[in-house]
């Protein structure tokens, strides 16, 4: 008799203990790190050469400039779209040298813009997450690097039902007016 009323307090404690983040929401979250490297350079010509930052894994895009920018892809069920934060991000100042590279950029804030979005790839749904790895600090005013954080995916119903788009038709046709004559060849 004591066994069972043990046996069942234990599972009581393990539902109560392990279920409470899958049963309050649907958040999925996860911690990375970003291995930042010494600036990288290319040769543009003969006589011009660019430095840019560089970290293991950093993309980048016609409008980032040469900031590099931090993407990852999860994985979602099909008709859901999510949203993503980050949080326990830790943060280093830039050295002298990195500072130079990034000088007065209107894209870095105080805090870290995530961008998200949905693609379909074989008939899966897979969500990418993006972001350029650098802020203003609010307090200093210098500019930081982002060395480890946790990404936490939000994933939600998307507003489309199924996949499918909605149509919508006109009322009146211009074709119900006039005469018709069918031809055959």
């Amino acid at each position: 008799m004591k066994t069972r009323i043990a046996f069942l307090l234990l599972i009581a404690i393990n539902i109560v203990a392990f279920g409470q983040s899958k049963i309050s929401d649907n958040r999925i979250s996860s911690m990375y790190h970003i291995s930042w490297q010494t600036p990288a350079s290319i040769k543009v010509s003969e006589t011009t050469t660019k430095h840019y930052l560089f970290f293991t894994g950093a993309i980048y895009g016609e409008s980032d400039g040469i900031l590099p920018r931090y993407s990852n892809q999860v994985k979602i069920s099909n008709g859901q779209n999510f949203n993503a934060d980050i949080t326990n991000a830790a943060f280093e100042p830039l050295t002298d040298a990195e500072a130079v590279l990034v000088n007065d950029s209107k894209l870095i804030g105080n805090s870290i813009a995530v961008k998200t979005t949905v693609s379909v790839i074989k008939k899966q749904s897979i969500g990418t997450v993006s972001f350029i790895p650098l802020r203003k600090n609010p307090l200093t005013g210098k500019i930081e690097k982002l060395v480890s954080f946790n990404l936490s995916i939000n994933p939600y119903a998307s507003e489309k039902s199924g996949g499918r788009s909605v149509h919508t038709y006109a009322s009146h046709s211009v074709l119900q007016t006039g005469k018709w004559y069918k031809i055959a060849i």
